[in-house]
């Protein structure tokens, strides 16, 4: 199955269920009259093609959802804002350097996962006194989380906690997910942004990630009778 996909989200509505058909261009149109032609959702498909057509170097593709959120079976609630990982299942990013607090039997586990730095609270003193490492990534097992305080407000948004799901018990598999897998957020407007890969990914590639990052969107939904993901874009960037 195809995903929607659309020119620009400013005056959308909820996309349909299926692409919309574009009408019929002259083979040699220019990708992008077609977009502006047709004022309707378009294929996930010619949305790519698009975007490959005119990366001229090696650009990102990214993705951006809009969800609803406001709970429309219980009417007046209003879902929380909230953040994930999604592991693509084509790799394009960077190796992360990933910082873990724990001891023990968790220390192991997140060592063999490939956690670079692991340690207790000799490690948060480190970090205190300006001659810890620096990661890109935070993690925490749950009995480090009181054992943090020190270390507040050097980490500020990159302080493990529980609700931002960077503390575990299960650490290993936790630590393989953030190295593997992307962080998205949704905003409180209900925007969540993802890169689904570089322009040079072959379109099945792009659609596997995305339809990976997709998944992981809808798993947060607590209602799944009630609609949820609004729209769909796709853009691209300069890598």
């Amino acid at each position: 199955s195809t995903l929607p996909a659309r020119a620009a989200l400013a005056n959308s509505t909820p996309a349909a269920p299926a692409a919309v058909s574009v009408p019929p261009a002259p083979i040699d149109a220019p990708p992008v009259q077609l977009l502006s032609d047709t004022h309707a959702p378009i294929s996930f498909d010619l949305a790519l093609s698009v975007l490959q057509a005119f990366a001229i170097r090696p650009e990102t593709i990214n993705i951006l959802l809009q969800v609803a959120m406001v709970d429309k079976e219980s009417k007046s609630k209003k879902r929380e804002a909230f953040q994930s990982v999604v592991v693509p299942p084509h790799q394009f990013k960077e190796a992360k350097s990933l910082i873990v607090f724990a001891t023990g039997q968790q220390a192991i586990e997140a060592k063999d996962a490939g956690a670079q730095h692991v340690g207790g609270v000799e490690l948060v003193q480190q970090i205190a006194g300006g001659t810890g490492p620096k990661g890109d990534i935070y993690l925490a097992a749950p009995d480090m989380v009181k054992d943090l305080r020190p270390i507040a407000k050097i980490l500020q948004k990159n302080l493990p906690a529980l609700k931002k799901g960077t503390v575990a018990p299960e650490l290993g598999p936790l630590v393989t997910s953030f190295l593997r897998g992307q962080q998205f957020k949704c905003q409180e407007n209900g925007f969540i942004r993802a890169s689904i890969g570089p322009s040079t990914f072959t379109k099945a590639q792009l659609t596997e990630n995305a339809k990976a990052f997709v998944q992981a969107v809808l798993s947060n939904n607590l209602s799944p009778g009630s609609p949820f993901i609004a729209s769909i874009s796709l853009y691209s960037n300069q890598s």
